[in-house]
């Protein structure tokens, strides 16, 4: 099989959507900032979108795991800014000020669209 063509533009941007609810979705949490950490230090401005309550609850600031944390921090760190789909908040009944601080804040849908329809955005999916 022969590898797609790299896109004729570097990326200038990165939209990862994490919406994950599998049994593993906190290995996909890790996963989707390691990915954006790893992005954001090659000097990609990028973006993580918490668009699902599964996913929405791994980052509740009382449950949260050691790794998860860890990993939101190095992203953070790296200047990756994590959001939480309000909806996904909505349905959870949790609120911003409970989830961990490296959670920048919420947006929706438009917000994520908005985004990554930029000229020289990519999406990546978790």
């Amino acid at each position: 099989m022969t590898p797609p063509n790299p896109p004729s533009e570097p990326a200038t941007q990165l939209v990862v959507v994490l919406s994950n609810s599998s049994a593993d979705a906190q290995g996909a949490a890790l996963l989707a900032l390691r990915y954006a950490a790893t992005a954001a230090a090659m000097d990609v401005a990028t973006q993580v979108h918490i668009v699902s309550g599964a996913a929405v609850r791994l980052f509740e600031r009382t449950g949260v795991s050691a790794p998860l944390a860890a990993q939101a921090q190095q992203a953070r760190e790296h200047g990756v800014e994590i959001f939480a789909c309000p909806m996904a908040l909505a349905e959870q009944g949790l609120r911003t000020d409970e989830l961990v601080a490296e959670v920048c804040g919420v947006r929706g849908a438009a917000s994520l669209l908005g985004s990554g329809f930029t000229s020289g955005a990519r999406f990546l999916s978790f």
